[in-house]
């Protein structure tokens, strides 16, 4: 449908400039006169397709439309109020556009079928679903706090390694500056006096010498290797191959699981069909991996076989689904069953961070005390063997 810009005076003579959607300029100009308003001009401008939000950008958008079906608020007049608040020119775009197609005559849902990439799709189906059942408001909530959980559970995983990582970087500046720097007037006061050095001297040296270079070239291998197969992978077999790193894959791949359930659940809740969910859910999750198997069971299921025999197959799964989901399908509660398997993989998750949180930084600490050890050993056994030549 054309666009068209405006500006027109309202009935307090107050200047108004805005866009509209209609099908022809006359009807452009009725559309503004019965809404009180005196044409001063009216000019078709050139449509364009609002470009495709990001997980983010999305997530901003599907809160304030919840926030404004709660409140029974005018949709397009509280997302152009929205809009002109928001600091992101995509976002403030994409309710501009949807205030546009409202004002219309267009429903919500109708929008949001026909807005092609502007809203994921799980996003997309959830309205759908929700608009037949007329608990949309509800149901955009229900995702709202979906994204909440999904966006702490990461934190705390990122929060389980941000202090031992920065430990980890400041031990290795500190060692860099001993090896380079501390360590050279040691070694040349070792040359000069012809010193015969113990293993613990020789090996700091050759750290010098060679060793920060070796290491050097395959610390810049390895990033360079796996910035390729990021690049060149499948984003699945990527995300499987996170899964299997020791420590960080398992809680990654929980995390994912969490994730994953307490969207299914959400989605089912919302008279989705489980196949359709199952679907729906591989595009609204991060972990791809999670999201393949996802995608394969939507299509199982569809041909009519039992979601929960088919976990009971499925090896990345954790078999701790399988009795929740039975339970479900026996009582019709699947997303109840979900939702409890959610609240399993999120306590797992952070339980495992925490503890990571509480053991690694001591037991770094301990090793940097040995390696403290080991170089104020190296530096000043030479001399301790000196003088006692000496005495």
């Amino acid at each position: 449908m054309p666009r068209y810009q405006y500006k027109a005076r309202d009935g307090q003579g107050e200047q108004i400039t805005d866009e509209l959607d209609a099908a022809t300029e006359i009807e452009a100009r009725q559309l503004l006169e019965s809404r009180g308003l005196q044409v001063e001009e009216l000019k078709r401008t050139p449509r364009e397709t609002p470009a495709t939000l990001s997980t983010a950008e999305s997530q901003q958008v599907t809160s304030r439309l919840a926030q404004l079906t709660n409140m029974s608020l005018p949709l397009a007049a509280g997302l152009r109020a929205a809009a002109d608040e928001c600091g992101n020119r995509r976002v403030a775009a994409a309710m501009h556009e949807i205030a546009n197609r409202v004002e219309n005559g267009q429903s919500l849902d109708e929008v949001i079928a026909n807005s092609g990439d502007l809203f994921p799709p799980h996003v997309a189906g959830l309205v759908l679903a929700a608009t037949k059942t007329g608990k949309l408001g509800a149901a955009l909530g229900e995702l709202l706090e979906h994204q909440r959980s999904a966006r702490e559970l990461r934190k705390s995983i990122t929060q389980g390694f941000a202090y031992p990582l920065f430990v980890v970087c400041l031990a290795a500046l500190l060692s860099l500056v001993v090896i380079c720097f501390v360590s050279v007037p040691f070694t040349q006061m070792f040359e000069e006096f012809e010193l015969t050095l113990p293993f613990s001297t020789r090996l700091l040296i050759w750290w010098r010498e060679y060793g920060l270079t070796f290491f050097g070239c395959i610390a810049v291998g390895t990033v360079a290797l796996t910035t390729l197969l990021r690049l060149t992978l499948p984003r699945a077999h990527w995300s499987r191959m996170i899964a299997g790193i020791p420590v960080v894959g398992p809680l990654s791949h929980w995390a994912a699981l969490a994730e994953w359930c307490s969207l299914l659940s959400v989605l089912i809740k919302n008279q989705v069909s489980l196949p359709d969910a199952l679907r729906l859910s591989a595009a609204g999750i991060e972990n791809a991996y999670v999201g393949q198997i996802a995608t394969e069971l939507g299509e199982r299921t569809a041909e009519g076989q039992s979601l929960s025999e088919l976990l009971a197959t499925s090896r990345p799964l954790p078999f701790s689904l399988v009795p929740l989901v039975r339970w479900g399908e026996r009582v019709g509660s699947l997303d109840e069953a979900f939702g409890t398997a959610r609240e399993l993989f999120d306590r797992r998750v952070r339980v495992r961070a925490l503890l990571l949180q509480s053991v690694l930084p001591p037991l770094l600490f301990v090793v940097i005390a040995c390696g403290v050890v080991m170089v104020i050993g190296a530096l000043f056994a030479p001399l301790i063997n000196l003088i006692q030549g000496l005495s």
